[in-house]
């Protein structure tokens, strides 16, 4: 039988700032962006795990009219 022991300790307090945004071009096609962690924040939500720093995504999405 493993005995399993945690360790609690207090984490340092964080804010982030995410941003997203789209714009519809016509009635078909959508582009969109979105930056996470704009500040790039170095942070823990779970000790000593590893998050993202900042990011950048973005795209075009076209439907069926």
């Amino acid at each position: 039988m493993t005995m399993r022991h945690s360790v609690r300790r207090n984490l340092s307090s964080y804010s982030l700032v995410n941003l997203s945004s789209s714009y519809k071009m016509t009635k078909g096609l959508t582009i969109f962006a979105r930056i996470d962690n704009l500040f790039d924040v170095h942070y823990e939500e779970a000790g000593s795990y590893g998050t993202p720093g900042f990011s950048i995504f973005g795209g075009i999405k076209i439907s069926s009219l």
